[in-house]
């Protein structure tokens, strides 16, 4: 189902094929119905009984092509699909995965599971109003273990479902790594997504939806990022300003003065530097100056570069730590970069 307020960025004049096949690399043999997507998008298929693929895209730019198989490692091609040749054609070579299968035993006897996944949902999905309506269906698939600094890992043994309510999507999420870190309060993960749109079992439905994605986006992080990459961070209520303060800064656009200094030459994305953490305002200027949402983004990297795709994602994640109000934005708050408003 379509909505009204969703359109599709970074598009190409015409669509673009994907195609290829997706085989056991021990044997050989064709994967039936293994999933094939871009990963953040609704874009994908699933294999045939040849275990081929394809199917068609208008999008741009570099994206991230995924392949997922249970009992198999998840498989992940970086494609570019501004490339003149077409159709894309790929073969993917699947690894089995060592993971026990085994379902763990979920119960309320199993306090330490049950106390770990209840840390793995706060610092995954989220704990605001939009995780309140967020559910993953298939939690006996996490495992938990402890690394050599008592820091809290998570992995899955296979793609997570999660079903959001109050956005209207089912996400199947392959997790590549979750670390939740003992001494502060804050995690890390990678993972790779596909969105599926819900189907409304009522018409308040659909204006529920449209309702909760709009205020998911408008704020957010990837808000923030298009506003910046598009220069109009002003226009849509966004203010940085200078740590603790609210005298303004500005964060200006990476130019290299040696050629040593090329960090891409990617079409499609725009490169900038801060050397120390800022704060970001989001709200109305004409309501009370002090009531605006307040973020902090901090550099993470030696030189404070990070790189930014018209989609508002971020080409290096680990460039730039997030504080404040988007760091309770997490998955409950996921939108598909098919979702875009400037």
């Amino acid at each position: 189902m379509a909505f009204p307020f969703v359109s599709v960025i970074g598009q190409s004049s015409q669509s673009i094929t994907i195609q290829g096949r997706v085989l056991d690399k021990e044997n050989g043999s064709p994967l039936v119905s293994a999933h094939v997507y871009i990963s953040q998008t609704k874009v994908g298929t699933a294999t045939d009984r040849n275990g081929e693929f394809s199917f068609t895209t208008k999008m741009s730019g570099e994206k991230t092509l995924v392949v997922s198989f249970l009992g198999f490692k998840t498989n992940a091609k970086l494609i570019d699909l501004d490339e003149e040749k077409t159709p894309l054609t790929f073969v993917f070579e699947m690894e089995p995965n060592q993971f026990d299968l085994d379902q763990v035993n979920v119960s309320t006897s199993n306090k330490e599971w049950l106390n770990n996944f209840g840390k793995f949902r706060r610092y995954f999905i989220g704990d605001d109003a939009l995780a309140q309506q967020t559910s993953i269906e298939n939690p006996w698939s996490i495992s938990f273990e402890t690394d050599k600094n008592d820091n809290l890992v998570a992995t899955a043994s296979q793609p997570l479902i999660v079903k959001n309510d109050a956005l209207g999507y089912e996400i199947e999420i392959d997790l590549v790594n979750f670390t939740l870190y003992k001494n502060e309060d804050a995690s890390a993960y990678t993972y790779y997504s596909s969105f599926t749109e819900m189907s409304p079992e009522k018409n308040s439905d659909i204006n529920s939806w449209n309702t909760n994605r709009e205020r998911a986006y408008k704020g957010s992080f990837e808000h923030f990022l298009i506003s910046l990459y598009n220069d109009n961070l002003r226009v849509n209520d966004f203010e940085v300003v200078y740590l603790g303060s609210f005298d303004p800064f500005t964060i200006n656009e990476f130019i290299k003065t040696t050629p040593e200094e090329n960090i891409t030459n990617e079409q499609g994305v725009k490169v900038y530097r801060l050397e120390d953490p800022v704060d970001v305002l989001y709200g109305d200027r004409n309501n009370n100056f002090h009531q605006r949402e307040r973020s902090r983004i901090t550099p993470l990297t030696e030189v404070g570069v990070f790189i930014v795709t018209e989609d508002g994602k971020l080409k290096n994640p680990k460039s730039l730590r997030l504080d404040g109000v988007w760091a309770s934005h997490l998955i409950a708050n996921l939108l598909p970069i098919e979702y875009y408003k400037n």
